[in-house]
């Protein structure tokens, strides 16, 4: 998202995830190299006691458990570089693929949104962590002690 801080905030830090980060609630996640940048996952959510949690009207697993957040936003046609002003943008052809036809009275719920890094569990006993945006792989790369340490506990884990 152009102008944000590339990082994700931290709102559940005493997840297994983040175990040997010293992470605490509120810190930036990926600061130092911007890791949430451009092509990002994350899901509808609403906030309960101060914390985000998934709605679920987008299909989100029941199961899911956002760890930590970043702001998210899908360029609309009023916002895309001029040669492109005459066609839809990112937000609304995501929209009418969302919501079809109707996709004109639903498009607010998709205008602003967040980059999640969230956990769940699958039938089965399986486990999927998300880091939720394309660019993690600039902590490592940047030998970001935070990054590195999660995506550590997260190969530990998974790999048992």
């Amino acid at each position: 998202m152009p102008r944000s801080s590339g990082a994700h905030t931290v709102w559940r830090p005493d997840h297994w995830a983040f175990e040997g980060t010293g992470l605490r609630y509120g810190d930036a996640l990926g600061l130092p190299d911007a890791i949430v940048g451009y092509e990002v996952d994350g899901c509808e959510l609403a906030m309960t006691d101060g914390l985000p949690v998934p709605t679920h009207m987008d299909g989100a697993p029941d199961t899911l458990e956002v760890l930590a957040t970043a702001p998210a936003k899908l360029w609309s046609q009023d916002e895309q570089p001029s040669r492109y002003a005459h066609e839809p943008g990112e937000l609304e052809h995501v929209a009418m693929a969302l919501f079809g036809d109707g996709w004109q009275h639903q498009v607010h719920r998709i205008a602003h949104n967040h980059a999640v890094v969230g956990c769940f569990g699958v039938p089965g006993g399986g486990t999927v962590f998300n880091a939720g945006c394309t660019d993690w792989t600039f902590g490592i790369e940047g030998n970001d002690p935070d990054v590195v340490r999660i995506t550590r506990n997260v190969l530990d884990r998974l790999s048992t």
